[in-house]
């Protein structure tokens, strides 16, 4: 009788088992909770650490993209900075520029160089592998000048300075067209004219564009003249605009496939290579006195063709003074 255990303690020793079971099960729970808090704490933290790189890569990505964009604009800048100084360096005669510059009035530009927009009715392309940009004509019939810009003049001059740098796309042909007056287009290119009444227009200046060097694939009149100033040289060039004009062409060759000739801009002085190319070793800038006015002027923009996939004139660069 004394081996058996007493009911009492027979209940606590049910009692220390059921709260050693109690103190064991709590520390799991403890140990689980813990190690739950521990994995979520790891999981916000791995969290903040994908975050931190997202955020990283992407003020990256940011900076770079406006590194890029400040280099660009930059480069564009020293671009148009560098094409100024080289025409003005070689510009047929620096006193047209020095002229007009002193005390006159600029009343048209265009550089895109320095911006991506074009004059209406023309297009904006791009040389993806230079970075060369370029306004052309951008409507499907090209006959005559679908393109006319009208500058108001609102002051009385009598000098009229200015230059244009443009790109030849494909067939366009010099004097073809020639006229006998400037009331319709007579040359494939830019022609610059004064507005004397509504059907009446005074010739200031042409820059004409030649189909190509090669004398042997085509001819006048779709060539440029050999020298301006010979009038045998220019017969075929209307007599209203005289020795007032410059022609170059950026073809060498054939003109097919059509294309736009990005490696030779036009009227810079650059890239005459042949007999038939005198005429553009005079270049540049251009200069004309005429009796006072205040007549406005304009810029016909003139591929002459029947579509602007065969025929187009590019500019890149355009300004007008007066005096």
């Amino acid at each position: 009788e004394n081996s058996k255990m007493s009911p009492k303690v027979n209940i606590f020793a049910a009692l220390l088992i059921s709260s050693l079971v109690v103190i064991v099960t709590l520390q799991i729970v403890a140990i689980t909770i813990n190690t739950v808090a521990q994995n979520k704490e790891k999981e916000h933290l791995m969290e903040a650490i994908r975050h931190f790189q997202d955020l990283t890569e992407q003020t990256e990505f940011n900076f770079q993209h406006s590194f890029e964009k400040a280099k660009k604009n930059f480069q564009n800048s020293l671009n148009a900075l560098q094409d100024e100084v080289q025409i003005l360096h070689k510009s047929f005669d620096p006193h047209d520029y020095n002229f007009c510059h002193a005390g006159g009035n600029r009343i048209a530009y265009i550089n895109t160089n320095l911006t991506d927009e074009c004059p209406p009715k023309m297009r904006l392309e791009i040389n993806n592998s230079t970075g060369q940009k370029a306004c052309g004509v951008n409507v499907n019939s090209v006959r005559g000048c679908p393109v006319v810009l009208r500058f108001t003049v609102n002051q009385n001059y009598s000098n009229i300075c200015g230059r244009i740098r443009g790109y030849q796309f494909g067939a366009v042909q010099a004097f073809k067209y020639s006229k006998t007056s400037p009331r319709q287009s007579y040359a494939d290119g830019f022609q610059i004219l004064q507005i004397e009444s509504p059907t009446s227009f005074r010739h200031i200046w042409t820059y004409a564009i030649g189909i190509s060097e090669n004398e042997t694939l085509y001819g006048s009149p779709e060539i440029c003249p050999r020298d301006r100033s010979n009038t045998t040289d220019r017969s075929y060039v209307p007599s209203f605009v005289g020795e007032h004009f410059y022609c170059e062409t950026g073809n060498t060759g054939s003109i097919i496939p059509y294309r736009l000739f990005w490696n030779d801009p036009l009227w810079d002085g650059a890239g005459c290579i042949s007999a038939t190319s005198h005429s553009c070793e005079t270049y540049g800038w251009f200069h004309r006195q005429l009796d006072p006015s205040n007549n406005d002027l304009i810029i016909r923009i003139c591929p002459n063709g029947y579509n602007r996939n065969v025929e187009n004139v590019f500019l890149d660069m355009l300004e007008i003074w007066i005096k």
